[in-house]
């Protein structure tokens, strides 16, 4: 529920726990408006989900985008041009001065309520006001307003979906995926725990769900250490189970109908799902690690530089000095001195926590002859400062070793607070 951060053709999230921001949305093919104003054409909830969207304009000037998000909302909120003072200030943007629009309530992420909207229309001669509010109804609770969580799974299918994304049904990814044994259908418990947000416990063959004791009509199973039970269960605590042809079952809040259109839409959803292959996830290094790995650079060099901003400023430890070279292509070089194994390097980005550097990096053994290890890199979105980690597909032998900037997301600079080479 919490609003974000926009400036120029950036938008950023507030990162609390480093009193910082880091990068949600930016595109540099897209410009923001009024010189150093830097607003965009305009921000309002638009399509009217209640979330909002911004218009950019292209540097050419030839067209114009429509940013939104593409993340599911669980807050059933009407739209914000409900709301009399946000209306008019979307008005206000595309007549006068264009500022951020704000609701004449609060919504944000520790909201509780929200006012049942003052809307009317006309129904031929009479004047008709929002029901709600003419029986008196002045707020709304805010979970109220969640939506129904729509559960659908299939024996023998890994994944599930809930309300519009896919999830495992096993979290811990031990491949059990809900299967039937005597006429009845188990699912893992943690899969009940992880998708109602509920404690789930089943101890000596009773069943507690969000601290109510729930009959099971077939005993528990255990998988290795994982306990199973009947999905049927959740009818404990008031869910519907619903059983369709091929293994579906839909699990709702309320009363379902699972039609013959309706299974197939679901069965076609589950089994055209793919999983993304796990990227592998590299953590912060620590000095211990750098210390242990690092290989010393024993000159850096740069096809292009800024001021103060060259070369060694890169590789000499210090957080507090940069490389910075200008446009596609530049380069920095690091001579180790001679032939090294190495097996990553890692790096700190200028301005890291709200723009995306492109990049590749090459190796060579006499500094005439380059050889690509890694190509279309996109520096990942961190805390400033902070390295991230780019690993060799396999190990190489070189005495030098360059970075090939491709450019941020912001702008045509090439930026690096640290640039470290990293032995096996």
């Amino acid at each position: 529920l919490g609003e974000e951060i926009q400036d120029s053709n950036i938008i950023n999230d507030w990162y609390s726990e480093k009193t910082t921001t880091k990068l949600l949305l930016t595109n540099k093919d897209f410009k923001s408006s009024n010189g150093t104003k830097s607003t965009p054409g305009i921000t309002c909830d638009l399509i009217g989900d209640w979330r909002e969207e911004t218009i950019l304009f292209k540097n050419d000037g030839t067209s114009m985008a429509v940013f939104t998000t593409t993340i599911p909302t669980d807050y059933k909120i009407y739209t914000l041009m409900h709301d009399l003072q946000y209306r008019t200030y979307i008005a206000t943007q595309n007549v006068a001065y264009n500022q951020p629009p704000h609701t004449g309530y609060y919504l944000g992420f520790d909201t509780t309520e929200i006012p049942v909207p003052r809307v009317t229309w006309t129904d031929g001669d009479k004047v008709v006001t929002n029901p709600e509010l003419a029986k008196g109804e002045k707020f709304y609770a805010i979970e109220t307003l969640m939506r129904d969580k729509t559960i659908a799974i299939k024996v023998g299918t890994l994944h599930a979906l809930v309300s519009d994304s896919m999830t495992r049904v096993d979290a811990a990814k031990n491949e059990i995926a809900p299967y039937e044994k005597n006429g009845t259908v188990y699912i893992p418990l943690t899969f009940i725990a992880d998708t109602y947000g509920i404690k789930a416990e089943c101890i000596m063959g009773n069943c507690t769900l969000d601290g109510k004791t729930v009959a099971l009509e077939t005993p528990a199973d255990v998988i290795g250490s994982v306990i199973c039970v009947p999905v049927t269960v959740l009818k404990g605590v008031g869910k519907t189970v619903t059983f369709g042809d091929n293994g579906l079952v839909c699990i709702t809040d309320e009363a379902f109908t699972l039609d013959k259109d309706t299974a197939g839409i679901l069965t076609a959803i589950i089994d055209a799902y793919v999983e993304p292959e796990s990227a592998e996830t590299d953590v912060a290094l620590s000095e211990e690690t750098i210390n242990e790995k690092k290989i010393p650079v024993v000159a850096a060099t740069a096809s292009t530089d800024e001021g103060g901003n060259v070369a060694e400023g890169a590789v000499d430890g210090n957080y507090d000095t940069r490389w910075n070279g200008w446009d596609d292509g530049a380069t920095l070089t690091c001579d180790l001195g001679d032939v090294k194994q190495i097996a990553a390097v890692a790096a700190t980005f200028f301005k890291g926590n709200e723009r995306n550097y492109f990049f590749d990096i090459e190796v060579s053994l006499d500094g005439n002859n380059w050889t690509p290890v890694l190509k279309g890199q996109e520096s990942p979105i961190t805390v400033d400062k902070e390295l991230a980690l780019f690993k060799f597909p396999e190990t190489v032998e070189a005495r030098y070793i360059r970075y090939v900037g491709h450019n941020s997301s912001s702008n045509n600079a090439n930026n690096i607070w640290e640039f470290v080479v990293l032995a096996p």
